[in-house]
């Protein structure tokens, strides 16, 4: 189809040019039918189609936004995995400032101040060490900001040539659309032109055989009369000749029955057949004299034998006057169906850049108006989670020593318990050895029940121990503990803000994106490679968004985007997960990715299902690169060049391919990558190269 748009005429021409809409001229007498159409001239050679740079213009954006787009995406990538080390190595540092801070303490106890000292200065230094990880992670996200200020500027600055692009194809839609309107109306003009003359003609035979059925009864008429004078003259003559007839078919019976008789019958017939021809003499010299009065009447016959045969050419002429129009009228449905698929493809064409940038223009919308919000409760939550931190490590040394002396209480009240339940057995063993004089076994059992006992009490005054301890700090550390039990609540609260400005960002985006990339995929018609430039940068920011979606609603315990979710309908509420008690620990232990909590993971062996997209994604995009620099070879005719890109792009294309393969878990061995494949070509792209440097 866009192969016929591609020869549409120029805005401003004649869109239609070419085409043969005349109708037939009308008749010059009422009897005449319509004259043929004239031959349709030669079609002058279409002009170039305007809309070509404009569509090449909008394939250059969208394929350069997209690999802009990836880029961007893969740096913020890397950058979330510098925080996620960055902040795994902040836990390390703390947990040794516990350790530092317990030592100080127990160097304190023993009165060793020098060592206390020496301790003291180690904790500070750790302290500056977190405060610099810190500020790094501060840092990361600043660029991680930054970069998203560059995505969201170079869509803005896009989508000023893309309006402009959006006026070109509506003004050309207008134009096309105000043609085939005139156009339409023009050859209903004409039909209903033909469909009046038709019905004159039809009107004017009708009342011709009208007048013809009217005059041929009136003449039948006349001709009755004249008839029955014919007959009124003639009755005697009439009833001799009828008797003679009947005399006659008597002797044809006589001649029959009677062979012998024959001869004399014979002579009498001839005389009735003498009689006869001598009564038909007699009748037509009678007609003879009333021939004046026939001879109108005859005269009349031949006169409306010739309007039945002028009616019978005036049919003729209608039948072929309208085969005629029914040839032009299908020429004519032709016609505008060939225009209105101009028509059609133009506002396909429309909708697709329009649809585009309605969704680049929402996807901005939504980050520019929440951004300040996000970035204000991203610093919040920092705030609160290093003045939770800091708070932590005093308390961790408490909470640790609690959780040991909990698991000692619990420890040693099962063994007691244990104990308790094997003695009456014993003691039943025991009373039966000595019932039967088996003393020995007596005695091995006695032995056995006294270490037993031992054990048993050993175990009740280590619990008891135990929990006196544990009352002790629990009490002397409750109002600490409590404090700090606020400050977590309220990191929590920090963190859900932050997470539900961020979830609303990206399902929102998500949304809008992967409605636009289905309403163009929908599209038809217009220029190929043009639709799919439009719906592939569509599709690589919801492919995008939607992957970073997928980790912060489970992060955040939400649910990920449904396949039929809308910006209308409300988003299902994702199940509440208990975390098993092993996995319980201080908020203080907890990691960021990009500003948000998470708990810090293994990487898992293998290449990840994420990370087999993101290497997809960036293959598309180098493969992208090198299909432009093909087409700059192609342009300047550098053969070898082309054909070494054309086979690097092609290696390009399949890695890609069975990344996606592997990602969905089609294949399990891990996909080669080709020599050309570069997984920093993300990084090294021509704007922005300076956020992500020092990586």
């Amino acid at each position: 189809m866009h192969r016929n748009m591609s020869n549409a005429p120029a805005q401003g021409g004649d869109m239609f040019s070419g085409m043969n809409n005349a109708a037939p001229a009308p008749a010059a007498a009422p009897a005449a039918a319509p004259a043929p159409a004239p031959a349709p001239a030669a079609a002058p050679a279409a002009p170039q189609d305007a809309l070509m740079g404009a569509r090449q213009k909008l394939m250059q954006i969208s394929n350069q936004l997209r690999s802009e787009v990836v880029r961007l995406n893969e740096g913020e990538r890397k950058m979330r995995e510098v925080i996620q080390d960055v902040d795994t190595s902040i836990n390390g540092l703390e947990d040794q400032l516990v350790e530092s801070e317990a030592a100080e303490s127990a160097a304190i106890a023993m009165e060793d101040y020098a060592k206390a000292e020496e301790i003291s200065n180690r904790s500070k230094a750790l302290k500056g060490e977190v405060d610099a990880k810190r500020a790094e992670i501060v840092s990361c996200s600043q660029r991680n900001g930054q970069a998203t200020q560059v995505r969201v500027n170079k869509i803005q600055t896009e989508l000023v040539t893309i309006d402009a692009m959006i006026a070109l194809f509506n003004n050309a839609y207008t134009s096309v659309n105000g043609m085939y309107e005139a156009c339409v109306k023009q050859l209903d003009t004409q039909a209903a032109g033909h469909d009046a003359r038709l019905e004159a003609m039809m009107g004017k035979i009708h009342e011709k055989e009208a007048e013809l059925e009217a005059n041929k009864q009136k003449v039948a008429e006349e001709k009755e009369k004249v008839e029955e004078l014919v007959h009124a003259d003639c009755t005697e003559i009439y009833k001799e000749k009828e008797e003679a007839s009947m005399l006659k078919m008597t002797l044809d019976q006589e001649i029959a029955e009677l062979k012998e008789k024959l001869h004399k019958k014979n002579q009498e017939l001839l005389a009735c057949t003498k009689r006869i021809a001598d009564a038909d003499q007699r009748i037509q010299q009678a007609r003879v004299r009333f021939m004046p009065q026939f001879q109108p009447i005859e005269e009349k016959n031949k006169a409306l034998a010739g309007d039945a045969k002028n009616i019978e050419t005036m049919r003729a002429q209608y039948q072929m006057a309208a085969s005629r129009v029914d040839m032009v009228k299908k020429s004519m449905e032709e016609e505008k169906k060939q225009k209105k698929e101009i028509v059609d493809t133009r506002k396909d064409e429309l909708d697709v850049i329009s649809c585009l940038a309605s969704a680049l223009k929402k996807y901005n919308q939504t980050i520019v108006e929440n951004y300040q919000d996000l970035m204000t409760k991203q610093a919040n939550m920092f705030n609160v989670k290093k003045s939770f931190a800091e708070d932590s490590i005093h308390s961790k040394g408490i909470t640790n020593r609690i959780q040991v002396l909990e698991k000692s209480v619990a420890d040693n009240h099962a063994i007691a318990e244990d104990i308790a339940a094997k003695l009456p057995q014993l003691e039943q063993q025991k009373t039966d050895a000595v019932a039967s004089r088996n003393y020995k076994v007596a005695g091995q059992l006695t032995s056995q029940i006294k270490q037993m006992q031992g054990q048993k009490e050993n175990a009740t005054v280590a619990e008891a121990s135990a929990q006196e301890e544990l009352n002790a700090i629990r009490a002397s550390s409750k109002d600490q503990l409590a404090a700090l039990d606020m400050k977590k609540a309220e990191f929590d609260a920090a963190s859900q803000a932050y997470y539900g400005v961020y979830y609303m960002i990206l399902r929102t985006n998500a949304i809008v994106t992967r409605d636009a990339s289905r309403k163009i995929e929908a599209i038809t018609r217009g220029d190929d490679t043009f639709r799919f430039a439009c719906q592939a940068l569509a599709s690589s920011l919801f492919d995008i968004t939607n992957a970073e979606l997928t980790e912060i609603a489970a992060k955040a315990n939400l649910p990920p985007l449904g396949e039929n979710d809308t910006l209308e309908t409300p988003k299902e509420e994702a199940p509440v997960m208990a975390a098993p008690a092993a996995e319980a620990a201080p908020a203080a232990e907890e990691t960021t990715r990009d500003g948000l909590m998470e708990a810090p993971a293994a990487e898992p062996a293998g290449m990840t299902k994420e990370r087999a997209e993101e290497l997809a994604r960036i293959a598309e995009a180098q493969m992208e690169d090198k299909n432009n620099k093909m087409d700059a070879a192609m342009a300047e005719e550098k053969n070898d060049e082309c054909e070494a890109l054309g086979a690097e792009s092609e290696k390009l294309e399949n890695y890609a391919t069975e990344l996606k393969k592997y990602a969905r878990g089609e294949v399990k061995e891990e996909p080669v990558a080709p020599e050309c494949f570069d997984a920093n070509f993300a990084v090294k792209a021509s704007s922005g190269e300076d956020l992500f440097l020092g990586m």
